[in-house]
């Protein structure tokens, strides 16, 4: 498998699904308010419209994201023709899961009531994709030399290009950009710098002392629902939810696992635990961006040329 980068209020009727499976009016009246244990210095968060993150404006938005993943495969396709290779169809639509939401810790995509952590089929991969934009592919082991550029020079007696078929789309994508220093034209994977101070950004943000308190507010409403974590990454990730995953296929999922994860949305809305790292990644962010302003700014001249590139491409 091929990793190309080496995750409103609530609708009325999950609302109601959630009250039915436990919490109280008042709960669900302290979650849309904001008010019982919600922190006051910062905005609360109670939909995927509040998700947003400072560093978001220098990037693409998901639908031009996904333009640009099909101008990228259309090179790389007809590019292997010429090798006699035949590429596999690969999803280039929009991502469908929220930019941010595994960032902030917001679980209300997943549906809870009815899929516990693991969400509806197919959304781990997206959830993993909706940093970046880049869903995961399998690459052909034929087709592996003439697609990535390694391991041989040659293809059915074709020479291959710099990078293979990869490296030529990215060159299309990029024709007419400067790199993030700005000295030089654009390299192949330049623009997934973008992503890499975002990482720096949320290794920081999540150092932050709001996030300890918050995962301290959680872990006693969980306590009182009659669960015993210390903060929300516990819970999602405890193994028992993993008992029984062969590996292959999608694994089940046990109605304890369904009353852990409902419990933890509850709590997470109550103590505001999206907001409060919205906050602390927001600072994290705002701080990166100061550091490197001319950066960020080649940057987004960056993604906005692969874009108007893709448009081309696609005629």
């Amino acid at each position: 498998m091929n990793n190309t980068r080496k995750s409103l209020l609530l609708p009325p009727a999950l609302l109601a699904a959630l009250c039915l499976a436990g919490c109280s009016a008042s709960d669900a009246d302290a979650s849309r308010s904001g008010q019982g244990d919600v922190p006051s210095d910062h905005r609360v968060v109670d939909g995927v419209d509040d998700l947003t993150l400072p560093m978001d404006s220098y990037d693409l938005d998901n639908v031009r994201r996904a333009r640009v993943q099909e101008a990228r495969f259309k090179i790389i396709r007809e590019c292997l023709k010429g090798f006699d290779l035949v590429m596999p169809e690969h999803d280039t639509g929009p991502i469908r899961y929220p930019r941010n939401a595994a960032y902030l810790g917001w679980l209300g995509e997943k549906e809870v009531h009815r899929h516990g952590y693991l969400g509806p089929a197919g959304q781990e991969a997206e959830e993993f994709a909706a940093l970046d934009g880049l869903r995961m592919f399998d690459i052909p082991v034929d087709q592996d030399a003439a697609h990535t550029g390694l391991g041989a020079s040659k293809v059915n007696g074709v020479r291959v290009p710099r990078g293979g078929c990869a490296g030529e789309a990215e060159r299309a994508l990029n024709a007419g950009a400067a790199g993030p220093d700005g000295s030089g034209p654009a390299k192949e994977n330049d623009f997934k710098r973008l992503y890499s101070l975002m990482e720096d950004a949320a290794t920081e943000g999540f150092r932050d002392e709001r996030i300890r308190e918050a995962d301290a507010r959680w872990s006693e409403c969980m306590e009182k629902k009659g669960f015993s974590y210390g903060k929300p990454f516990d819970a999602q990730s405890d193994r028992r939810w993993q008992l029984g995953d062969s590996g292959r296929g999608r694994r089940s999922v046990s109605a304890l696992e369904i009353k852990t994860a409902v419990a933890d949305e509850q709590c997470r809305l109550q103590v505001d635990y999206s907001g409060v790292r919205r906050a602390a990644y927001t600072e994290a962010q705002n701080a990166i961006i100061e550091k490197n302003r001319g950066v960020l700014r080649n940057l987004k001249e960056l993604m906005e040329k692969r874009y108007s590139n893709a448009v081309k491409i696609l005629g």
